[in-house]
């Protein structure tokens, strides 16, 4: 019998849903790419069910105990008392989320003898500290492709809801005001401008196709360069330095991991290479970029607007900081 301890998001503020805004999802086969989706052989939950936060224990209760294993489902991650730490001490997986993650420190794999596997129930493994991993033999996996046509749609709608100013008229019009001057004074046609990836894996590459048909210019940066036929079909331009995208780039996307070699990697020096008024939209990780710089650069008039869907922490207008929410963004 194993320990498994997962670690979720807290249930909605008004409770866990009794009922659903839709009585059923799209049914998919495939992903873009022709691979296959996932075919269990049961399920024991209805698919569009709220899963990720505790209530919904990731639909794995019923399927690991009937195997003889123990769960731990909690949203108590951070702190010396937290449920985490009082039952890391026998567990043998640990399970958690990018957007709720259990920071796997080199400490707390220490305190873990019995762990074999830390599980990312999503994409991303920056919460985990990789080299106390391997030295403990630990396997450290994620969920390939499980969000990431949800990412890449999100990146288009920020795309759009930036240059398009439309946070700013929504909340001019929610507020009660209808001065459409002051709506469409900063807001543009995506249509000819250019759009560059950083990254072009499962994410960054749907991106590229979903922006196709909006008549837009495509870069990406990436250190293995597409097929020739996919650069063709695009019409994609590669480029091999973040100076040489973003000095063409109108909209830059960040839709590479973080790690070491690309964390801050939009700093002060490299928000230098962006046009006036590009559009940076950050996805991924935060840590992507130098909030400080970041701020810099917006406070002296001369930088790109942002959009950070990942970012802990957003500008505001009066220049000082305010927690963000995933998906929340600014101009």
């Amino acid at each position: 019998m194993a320990k498994v301890i997962c670690v979720l998001y807290d249930d909605p503020v008004d409770g866990y849903p009794t009922r659903y805004a839709r009585d059923d999802l799209p049914k998919l086969e495939c992903y873009p790419d022709g691979q296959t989706l996932p075919t269990p052989e049961a399920i024991d939950f209805t698919p569009g069910t709220l899963l990720g936060s505790v209530s919904g224990e990731l639909g794995l209760r019923k399927y690991l105990e009937s195997l003889g294993h123990e769960l731990i489902v909690t949203s108590s991650k951070d702190g010396a008392d937290s449920v985490l730490d009082r039952e890391l001490h026998d567990a043998e997986i640990v399970i958690s989320q990018p957007f709720w993650p259990a920071y796997m420190t080199a400490e707390r794999i220490a305190r873990a003898p019995k762990l074999k596997m830390i599980v990312t129930a999503g994409i991303g493994s920056d919460h985990t500290d990789l080299q106390a991993a391997m030295d403990h033999g630990i396997t450290v996996a994620e969920v390939t492709y499980c969000n990431s046509n949800s990412v890449a749609e999100h990146v288009l709608m920020m795309i759009l809801s930036q240059v398009r100013n439309y946070i700013p008229s929504y909340n001019q019009v929610v507020q009660g005001g209808w001065n459409i001057a002051d709506c469409v004074a900063r807001s543009y046609d995506l249509e000819g401008m250019h759009v560059g990836t950083v990254a072009a894996g499962r994410i960054g590459l749907r991106v590229l196709r979903l922006l196709k048909p909006f008549d837009v210019k495509l870069h990406y940066l990436d250190r293995h360069r597409l097929p020739e036929a996919v650069e063709r079909e695009l019409n994609l331009t590669h480029h091999d330095s973040l100076e040489s995208l973003a000095r063409v780039c109108d909209v830059v996307t960040l839709n590479c991991p973080l790690h070491p070699e690309t964390e801050h990697m939009i700093n002060a020096d490299t928000l230098k290479y962006f046009k006036r008024g590009a559009y940076l939209i950050n996805t991924a990780r935060g840590k992507l970029c130098d909030r400080d710089a970041i701020v810099a650069a917006l406070q002296s008039g001369d930088a790109c607007r942002v959009a950070l869907a990942a970012t802990v922490q957003l500008i505001v207008p009066n220049g000082l900081y305010a927690p963000i929410q995933p998906g929340q963004a600014l101009g």
